[in-house]
């Protein structure tokens, strides 16, 4: 049973957000100078105006958010697509420089470098030069809760927590994520392997039981992946210089092969990092899902393709303010906005994220902060 949670509270005063404890500070202040003014009816409706937006930034919706939140999320939505920032076009008749399909959004100025670790495996580093950030992302392949016991099952959350609480401690480390992917199986994959594995000498009718169940065993089967993001600063406190690329690249090949090791604990199964080519089919297949296929074909073939960070994106998505269509697919989100009330158990999630057959590809995501011990959260 696991429980205890809480949602952030605000430190502003009386309950307020921070923006609303500035406004009502700033509303005393500006009504007392108005008042030694002798402006009486200037400071009464100034008065009326800072109250009015006070109660209702403490007017809270079931997601907490208030309704001047929600106000400047319809303008600011409303501006994006007055101003045509909702449709991206790109490819060759796009104006998009050389013609490319560059990732959209605040991943438009990203920018990708690979690098070996000290266990030798080649890693994805993605870059964002606005943020000064740089992303790792692990793939692995976790193991199922079926047949295994509760108490292996425990270990198993135990490992977890204790990996998260390991992230504290990690230098410049600023953002983590898991994502946990079901999408089907286009059975190229198992061809591969057992194709890779069927010995020269084995019977004729052995070999055709074994290609027949390789056919038929893909038929609406998924596959379950985990992606596993962690996000680093160039600078690694505050008041620290700033690295490059190089720098930081060299830092976290020492500190991969202990994060990926201590991963195998916690039911994640063999944690490797995405190498550039890897995750630029990740990233790819998940703007253009119908590209699965033929990702896994080509593979299956020995001719694994090339792809460059500039041709990862869509080709054309419109962005709607309940959903998102790319490259002929609509996706769609949702986020849990209050946490459980009371406890639960460690299969809580596992209805959510097993296979769903109205959905042809899910993700679900968990988003970690790591809070320093000097920084308890609120």
């Amino acid at each position: 049973m696991y429980g205890n949670f809480r949602t952030p509270a605000s430190k502003g005063l009386a309950g307020l957000s921070t923006a609303g404890t500035v406004l009502l500070i700033g509303g005393v202040v500006g009504g007392i100078v108005l008042m030694m003014l002798n402006l009486w009816l200037v400071a009464l409706g100034f008065e009326a105006v800072i109250l009015t937006l006070i109660v209702l930034s403490m007017q809270k919706n079931k997601h907490g958010r208030t309704l001047i939140e929600r106000i400047v999320r319809r303008a600011g939505w409303a501006n994006a697509r007055y101003s045509g920032a909702t449709v991206y076009r790109a490819g060759p008749v796009s104006r998009i420089p050389g013609g490319t399909t560059k990732l959209p959004g605040i991943s438009a100025r990203s920018k990708i470098t690979e690098h070996v670790d000290g266990y030798g495996r080649p890693f994805a580093l993605v870059e964002v030069p606005q943020k000064h950030h740089y992303t790792v992302v692990l793939a692995s392949e976790p193991d199922g809760g079926g047949m295994v016991d509760q108490d292996h099952i425990n270990r198993w959350v135990d490992r977890w927590s204790h990996w998260l609480g390991m992230l504290t401690d990690e230098p410049g480390l600023t953002a983590a994520s898991v994502t946990i992917e079901t999408a089907p199986d286009s059975g190229y994959r198992l061809a591969r392997k057992v194709e890779a594995r069927m010995s020269d000498d084995a019977p004729q009718f052995a070999r055709d039981v074994i290609n027949e169940t390789v056919q038929m065993l893909p038929t609406g089967a998924t596959v379950t992946r985990a992606y596993i993001a962690v996000t680093f600063k160039a600078a690694i406190r505050a008041g620290a210089r700033v690295r490059n690329a190089a720098e930081v690249a060299n830092d976290l090949a020492t500190r991969l092969p202990n994060l990926t090791l201590s991963l195998n604990d916690t039911g994640a199964g063999v944690a490797e990092p995405l190498s550039a080519q890897q995750l630029c089919e990740v990233i790819r297949v998940a703007y253009d899902p119908g590209e699965a296929v033929l990702f896994d074909r080509a593979h299956a073939a020995g001719k694994a393709p090339e792809l460059d960070w500039s041709e990862v994106g869509p080709q054309a998505a419109d962005t709607f303010w309940d959903c998102y269509h790319h490259n002929g697919s609509w996706s769609k989100s949702w986020a849990m906005s209050v946490p459980p009330r009371s406890t639960v158990q460690a299969s809580v999630l596992q209805a959510m994220i097993a296979p769903n057959p109205e959905l042809v590809r899910k993700r679900i995501t968990l988003l970690y902060r790591p809070w320093t011990r000097r920084e308890p959260p609120s």
